[in-house]
């Protein structure tokens, strides 16, 4: 018997097989029953988890020229510039966010991290990302002037005059009038390279990597820095 299967549907099949195989274990070593439409659904969102890992990946590069290029551009002077990431989890079923405000000087103003409780879509988490790093930003009296951000999509709908209806839409439109009351603020697209720091303290608030940041209240992670370095 021969299957033909797509590129998109193949990838899929492997997930569920390898879904399929997280609850036999689950069943048998920690008496665990899963319902058949909950393994589905994992293997679509582990699935898009992946899709969106990739679209961030890109060759490395080879000369020092375009390693710079990629790297992190600090702001104009006088200004600040807001980076945002988010990180996922399958091991802990925790979705993250890091957030750094740098200057011109590439000095870390203030720094932050925090995570939920199970594993969002991947556009949806980019958006809650950028909606919470937005309104701590606010409440901590930082004036920010630029935002990265190093999701194409993420951009695209917010720049989009569609109506959404679903919760990423909701998600969207909250970041939209956030926006609207900050005109001067300038929305910009950077590779993964460029922004690696706010990644870095996503991974940390997940539990995936370790880092300066002390765990606080309702599972966030706080910690601000007063010199340039790597987080």
């Amino acid at each position: 018997m021969q299957l033909n299967f797509s590129a998109g549907a193949f990838n899929l099949f492997l997930c569920m097989l390898w879904k399929c195989w997280n609850a036999r274990n689950a069943a048998v070593f920690r008496n665990q029953d899963s319902n058949p439409m909950r393994i589905e659904q994992e293997a679509h969102d582990y699935l898009d988890f992946y899709q969106a890992a990739q679209d961030k990946r890109m060759t490395q590069p080879q000369s020092t020229t375009d390693l710079n290029n990629l790297a992190w551009k600090p702001p104009p002077v006088g200004t600040l510039k807001l980076n945002v990431d988010v990180a996922v989890s399958s091991h802990q079923n925790k979705t993250g966010g890091g957030v750094i405000v740098r200057d011109h000087t590439g000095k870390v103003i203030a720094a932050t991290a925090f995570s939920r409780v199970g594993q969002m879509q991947p556009k949806a988490a980019e958006g809650w990302v950028l909606w919470e790093g937005l309104k701590w930003s606010r409440d901590n009296g930082l004036n920010i002037d630029h935002i990265e951000v190093d999701c194409k999509n993420l951009l695209t709908d917010l720049q989009s005059t569609d109506d959404n209806l679903s919760s990423y839409g909701t998600i969207i439109n909250a970041i939209r009038r956030m926006l609207s009351s900050l005109p001067t603020v300038t929305l910009h697209h950077t590779r993964r390279q460029g922004n690696t720091a706010a990644h870095n303290l996503a991974q940390m608030s997940t539990g995936e990597r370790r880092g300066p940041c002390s765990s606080g209240p309702e599972n966030r992670s706080i910690c601000f820095k007063r010199e340039n370095q790597d987080i």
